[in-house]
């Protein structure tokens, strides 16, 4: 049964001197949130008042890819391990000619890693000027290529699989050390063929369940860079709240 037709509210939390970054990406949210069908997405940004968040369905924590993260995000990434609250990191900038991708991700997850695994989901795919034009799925291994003005999905070739191998394969063996599918784990553990439909559902689940952090990648262009992905981790990975702001 589809849990769309519910409110999701969360928590925008970034560094106070990304607040225009904040501001631009809420509202890429909203705009995407509006687009879907039963979805109501409700976001508290700027300086959030961690005992606000129990009632919300999530936080996403913004880090920038040209600046790394900041003590103060590390505190309130604290808070929320405190209560269990489902939380997403998204990586912004990075179009920008001093992103540091690579190293940003792993700078997530040694601050913020230690007691729930923080795994990419996706990456950028570069065009020949070095900037991004679209990602690579983690979960499916698809190609999605934003260029057009909207995602475009394809199946990636050998040397993107090759590239990916072993963020793909922490990604999958994290949800399959979460989920209660026997039949998954089965074919997992046998090098068989994995079902990815499966996998992308466990995946939502254990997002749910505060057992895995997942970090998302995003940029102003091309336009709507990795907003589809935030959203339907937002819809099908943080719960439904009653949140209601004062």
């Amino acid at each position: 049964m589809s849990t769309s037709h519910a409110s999701r509210a969360i928590a925008l939390i970034g560094r106070e001197q990304d607040s225009a970054t904040l501001h631009d990406l809420q509202r890429c949210l909203q705009i995407a949130a509006r687009e879907r069908q039963g979805l109501s997405l409700q976001v508290l940004s700027g300086r959030v008042d961690p005992h606000t968040f129990q009632g919300l369905s999530g936080a996403i924590v913004v880090v920038t890819s040209t600046d790394g993260i900041g003590d103060e995000l590390v505190e309130t990434w604290d808070a929320c391990d405190d209560i269990g609250l489902p939380r997403l990191i998204v990586l912004t900038d990075i179009d920008s000619p001093t992103a540091e991708v690579e190293s940003t991700i792993e700078e997530c997850q040694e601050a913020l890693g230690d007691l729930v695994p923080v795994l990419a989901v996706d990456l950028p795919i570069l065009g020949d000027d070095d900037r991004p034009i679209g990602l690579i799925d983690l979960i499916t291994g698809e190609i999605v290529d934003y260029s057009p003005g909207h995602p475009i999905r394809s199946a990636s070739e050998q040397r993107h699989r090759e590239l990916i191998r072993d963020e793909r394969t922490w990604l999958i063996e994290a949800v399959i050390a979460e989920t209660e599918d026997d039949r998954l784990v089965e074919e997992f553990l046998s090098g068989g063929i994995v079902d990815e439909q499966a996998i992308a559902r466990e995946f939502y689940a254990t997002v749910a369940r505060g057992r895995l952090h997942p970090i998302c990648v995003t940029a102003p262009t091309p336009q709507g860079l990795g907003i589809d992905v935030i959203v339907d981790i937002i819809e099908r990975g943080f719960p439904a709240s009653p949140f209601v702001a004062p």
